[in-house]
């Protein structure tokens, strides 16, 4: 079972460089393995085990649908629902888990476009968020840039905590990209290569929902992407034809306890390698400059000076050469008669 990770010993400076890159390609190797296990239900096999389900992921699902169906009726939602799924191509689940898709379970909607040219007549600056800010399991909020834009817009895109962050265009491997929102900033929107996905119900986990995204939809979000000449994309019909297991809710809550525990271990491991890294680069520097002073092996006072080894192979190079074949400076050569 993926719940904890073994710490590596600590890196002693004479081992060889190269064991620091592979214990970071093994660090992410074990990662991607957790998130799998994590999001497919092999994480909490022992959970299920021994803990009784009081609501299903099809229970969260019926749910979910009689939400949307009331606010289809009154017209406050429009639906993103797509193509329907195709549950014989998707992998088997646990029996308290469900399949649906990303339209199914969130309203999804596309960002503002950046347009210097456009003057609102009703404006308002706000801080919004880039692809740049969007990155793969965390939000960078180092560089926020603001737009004035229409205060109905501004409203209408205000970001609420909890909603998941999905890179619409980019490089290919930068769509999908993403994570959840956490409400640190106010009044932030988002740019119109970012989706924003509000779930319709609180008992579905964001978290959950964006790990998934991240790592299992990788190559739904490559396949599905269109290239032009200098980016990528992907449409908000068929990003939301995403598929996404979901487990119950008390089941998701454990997944993301474990994997916290788990990945935060990770993390200080990482950091761990990174300080050897910097330990080993600098008793490098250290060994050489000590070599070069001539303190890295004691000296034998009765060891030949250098400067009198210099005297009896050569002419000491710390004194000027003589320059032969051309005359001094400032002197005339006679002329041939």
């Amino acid at each position: 079972m993926l719940r904890t990770i073994r710490r590596p010993n600590r890196i002693r400076a004479s081992s060889s460089t190269n064991d620091l890159p592979r214990a970071r390609k093994g660090l992410d190797i074990f990662r991607r393995a957790l998130l799998k296990a994590a999001v497919t239900g092999g994480l909490t096999k022992d959970w299920r085990a021994a803990n009784p389900v009081s609501e299903t992921g099809h229970d969260l699902l019926a749910r979910i649908a009689k939400i949307r169906a009331a606010r289809a009726r009154d017209g406050s939602r429009r639906s993103t629902d797509g193509a329907p799924l195709d549950r014989h191509s998707l992998q088997e689940l646990p029996k308290s888990w469900a399949w649906a898709t990303l339209g199914e379970i969130g309203e999804i909607v596309g960002g503002i476009t950046v347009d210097k040219k456009r003057k609102p007549v009703d404006p308002v600056t706000v801080p919004y968020l880039r692809v740049a800010n969007v990155q793969r399991g965390y939000v960078d909020l180092s560089e926020v840039k603001t737009i004035t834009v229409e205060r109905t817009a501004a409203e209408k895109l205000r970001l609420r905590s909890g909603d998941l962050l999905l890179n619409e265009g980019g490089d290919r491997d930068k769509i999908g990209r993403g994570w959840v929102w956490d409400g640190i900033l106010p009044d932030v929107i988002h740019q119109n290569y970012v989706f924003r996905v509000r779930l319709h119900d609180g008992a579905l986990n964001p978290c959950f929902i964006s790990h998934y995204a991240n790592e299992m939809g990788r190559r739904f979000f490559i396949d599905g992407g269109k290239q032009t000449t200098n980016l990528a994309s992907i449409s908000l019909s068929k990003i939301s034809t995403l598929s996404m297991p979901i487990p119950p809710p008390a089941e998701a809550a454990e997944i993301l306890r474990r994997v916290s525990d788990a990945l935060s271990a990770s993390a200080d491991t990482l950091a761990q390698l990174d300080a050897e890294a910097a330990d080993a680069a600098r008793l490098k520097q250290s060994i050489l400059k000590a070599a070069f002073e001539g303190r890295l092996v004691p000296q034998d006072p009765v060891d030949e000076p250098a400067r009198a080894l210099l005297a009896r192979v050569g002419p000491d190079p710390s004194l000027p050469r003589a320059r032969h074949g051309t005359a001094k400076s400032g002197a005339k050569r006679p002329l041939k008669s």
